[in-house]
């Protein structure tokens, strides 16, 4: 199976196969045997467009993404043909903006990721007072 990143809180990250750490960024492919860390307070959505479902992972550890989204703490969500189309667009469409909460929960910053018609990216900071 293979699952596209929806959404992001904290900083999770993803085992490499050299064994390194990378950044989970919107939109990343990850395959079932990817390996992923999980902090706490930080969790991540899941699509498998195959079943149109979505994964919420909770769980703090590391261990691969199938191993993940079986453990209680865990949810799955079937989505409605009409909502998956949706979400979908939302991920592949042009002109979309997406926020992103990859700051630390303690922090009042958030990013601003707009994908435009060429597919270049513009990050905005964004400040709360």
């Amino acid at each position: 199976k293979k699952y596209i990143v929806y959404s992001i809180t904290g900083k999770p990250k993803k085992v490499l196969k050299s064994g390194k750490r990378s950044s989970l960024k919107l939109r990343d492919k990850l395959k079932g045997t990817t390996e992923l860390i999980i902090p706490v307070d930080a969790n991540i959505e899941l699509i498998d467009s195959a079943s149109q479902k979505l994964y919420s992972i909770k769980t703090t550890g590391r261990a691969s993404v199938s191993k993940l989204i079986k453990k209680e703490r865990n949810t799955t969500v079937q989505l409605s043909k009409r909502y998956f189309n949706y979400v979908m667009a939302e991920l592949h469409g042009n002109k979309q903006t997406v926020t992103i909460s990859v700051s630390d929960p303690a922090t009042i910053t958030r990013d601003s990721v707009v994908v435009t018609e060429d597919s270049s990216v513009i990050i905005r900071e964004i400040k709360e007072e």
